[in-house]
């Protein structure tokens, strides 16, 4: 088992949060990979000090990222680590773990992602959405990759093929493209209840949420966020993370 995210330097803090809420909560087993574009060498230091963390740099560069660091993308190595793991947790950087996901983790199928409040449209500019089905799909901010994926370097290169193909095209980084390839594979996914990826951003209640995920342009890290209750949580982990770099 590993769970895996991203940071560049900038997001080095978020990173630090978003782990030091995972150690607390974890009630399973598991390696931590951390795939970065600027994270220095001090940086890299705390990361393996504090968390074990495996820190490698993501070298590939997506052109046409746009708002987005290529680091997006990075997200399609999940499918290559299912070659040495049973399964793979993939952590946005802007997540925290409120609570254990044992429960997550113990669930058995080739995909385990909670439903988008968006529709699959929306992960694409609209010159291209025509040629998309309605119909919602999956965020991408909390996915567990389980080894019964048949394939799974085969999906990963279909990824990074359509990527290059229709990359300009993309509204939300590599979540139209996970979609897509789930549908052009046919690969059946378990889509998990609200609790395993509750927006943090927004207002609305968060009692029961598992996992928070703070979408959106608004970070907890840099402003304030709509939801004062999610601001204090994420301002709560951060002060623990302070607690361990201290310590």
């Amino acid at each position: 088992m590993v769970c895996v995210m991203t940071g560049t330097e900038g997001q080095f803090k978020p990173v630090c949060v978003m782990l030091t809420s995972l150690k607390e909560n974890a009630d399973f087993r598991y390696d931590v990979r951390v795939y970065h574009k600027g994270i220095d060498e001090t940086q890299k230091e705390i990361l393996n000090r504090l968390f074990n963390a495996e820190v490698l740099e993501y070298k590939r560069d997506w052109k046409f990222c746009g708002r987005y660091t290529s680091l997006a993308f990075s997200k399609y190595e999940c499918l290559s680590l299912l070659e040495k793991y049973d399964k793979v947790l993939w952590l946005d950087t802007d997540v925290i773990v409120e609570k254990p996901i044992g429960v997550l983790i113990a669930m058995k199928d080739e995909l385990c992602a909670s439903r988008d409040i968006l529709s699959l449209r929306s992960s694409f500019l609209p010159e291209y959405r025509d040629s998309i089905l309605e119909g919602t799909g999956f965020n991408t901010g909390v996915l567990l990759f389980g080894s019964s994926i048949k394939n799974p370097m085969m999906i990963k290169g279909w990824c990074e093929r359509k990527t290059e193909e229709i990359g300009k095209y993309l509204n939300f980084a590599e979540q139209g493209i996970l979609n897509l390839a789930w549908r052009e594979f046919n690969i059946p996914i378990n889509y998990v209840g609200r609790e395993y990826n509750t927006p943090g951003a927004f207002s609305g209640d968060i009692d029961g949420a598992k996992i928070l995920h703070f979408f959106g342009p608004k970070k907890p890290w840099k402003m304030k966020v709509s939801n004062k209750r999610a601001q204090a949580r994420w301002e709560y982990w951060q002060s623990k993370f302070q607690e361990r770099l201290t310590a």
